[in-house]
């Protein structure tokens, strides 16, 4: 007699794998918890960093008297830690031809991106020619162009002002050739009169590099007889000595500037 076949029960060891199943659901809740908490400090680490102040700069800016000077007066300038010095000169320019170069949109460009704090300008050197204002143009230098070119002046001046900077102007050296010496100095007048009725610093450097007499001088004879160049030959643009004595002149005003 043959036994009845009975199926073989097979056992699930339900016991032995539920710790297991437990381990995993605790370190994956302790996972996410750590997660999560991470988050937050990280977050909250976030909005207690303060923000990062731009790096200060000085901008020199102008026509090729400036081009010149600029570097000068940086080479002087004792250990100012991370300003950043931008020279701005462009040969050529001033504030009547914006079709050749536009100062005013050249300035806006930097201040929004560089935000100097302190920016120095010497222009005029090229000015001697018509300009417009409100749609009009003036022939120089007649009573509509001295007030054309004050609003130019005050244009620079503003938009400086309005992105928190503030300008320190220099007026052009005496010229040599006697055709454009009162016309130049026609045009430092219009920038001194407009500075000083906006409050701006003015440095006037028109006589530094004169003789005795406040004549047009090209060289400098020491006590030795030594004789220096100050000026190049158009009798316009200004030697490393002349730039040196420039500087030394407007100095004091841009350390005083940056310290405020």
């Amino acid at each position: 007699m043959s036994l009845p076949f009975l199926p073989v029960r097979r056992r699930h060891h339900v016991k032995k794998n539920l710790p297991t199943a437990a381990a995993c659901v605790f370190l994956l809740c302790l996972c996410l918890t750590l997660i999560s908490c991470t988050g937050q400090s990280t977050k909250s680490e976030r909005q207690t960093e303060a923000p990062v102040a731009p790096q200060p700069a000085l901008l020199f800016a102008g026509d090729s008297i400036m081009e010149g000077l600029g570097p000068v007066v940086a080479g002087m300038l004792p250990n100012q830690g991370n300003l950043k010095i931008v020279q701005a000169g462009r040969s050529s320019t001033g504030l009547c031809r914006p079709d050749f170069y536009d100062w005013p949109k050249a300035m806006r460009e930097y201040m929004t991106s560089l935000h100097p704090k302190l920016v120095v300008i010497c222009v005029g050197t090229n000015d001697d020619q018509s300009v417009s204002d409100a749609g009009k143009r003036y022939h120089y230098i007649s009573p509509g162009w001295e007030q054309a070119y004050a609003h130019k002046v005050e244009e620079i001046i503003d938009i400086i002002a309005q992105n928190g900077g503030t300008s320190i102007w220099v007026s052009p050296p005496i010229m040599g050739p006697n055709y454009l010496r009162p016309r130049v100095f026609a045009i430092k007048e219009v920038i001194r009169q407009t500075c000083e009725r906006r409050n701006v610093v003015f440095i006037d450097v028109w006589q530094t590099l004169a003789d005795s007499a406040g004549n047009y001088q090209r060289f400098i004879v020491d006590s030795n007889r030594k004789k220096t160049a100050l000026r190049t030959k158009d009798g316009v643009h200004v030697t490393q000595a002349g730039n040196t004595l420039l500087a030394r002149a407007i100095l004091p005003q841009i350390e005083q500037g940056l310290s405020r």
